[in-house]
């Protein structure tokens, strides 16, 4: 599956036709057909949140689709809900959403198919998730971090 078939500019309508035909000895053929349109919207329609926010919440996590191989992925709905809850209220979040979905799927489409790259770019995404999933635990280590930097600096000075 490509990343390009989560970004859907244009609403789409598409048809599922199924056709059963019975026939036995001596009898007429019975044929039955079903057809169901569904209207697809076009994704960059803005979508209300659960917050009642306007965003793009329909739009896929490109290149962390390609990573971890599904949408569905409940790694995924972490930079959703980041995204949804925090960036999309914030100007520069929304500039950075626009280029992110502009440039993204070039890249999800390559790494999609390299298992390597892929495991290299699901590596390089754990300490974001680890920093939006536990956000005060981050905090908390970036700031012992900064510490003992700079004790171990100032020291030898």
């Amino acid at each position: 599956m490509s990343s390009r078939e989560f970004n859907n500019k244009t609403a789409q309508t598409h048809s599922l036709r199924i056709t059963v035909s019975v026939s036995a000895p001596h009898t007429d053929t019975y044929t039955r057909t079903l057809i169901v349109d569904q209207l697809i919207p076009a994704f960059t329609q803005p979508c209300t949140d659960e917050y009642g926010s306007s965003s793009n919440s329909g739009q896929g996590c490109f290149i962390a689709t390609a990573a971890y191989g599904t949408p569905m992925d409940s790694r995924i709905d972490i930079f959703r809900q980041f995204r949804d809850r925090h960036l999309i209220h914030w100007p520069g979040g929304r500039t950075l959403i626009d280029w992110y979905y502009e440039y993204s799927p070039p890249v999800a489409d390559y790494i999609a198919p390299r298992s390597a790259l892929r495991g290299i770019v699901r590596l390089l995404l754990t300490p974001l998730l680890i920093v939006l999933s536990y956000p005060l635990y981050a905090l908390a280590g970036l700031g012992l971090s900064v510490w003992v930097l700079w004790r171990v600096v100032g020291s030898r000075i």
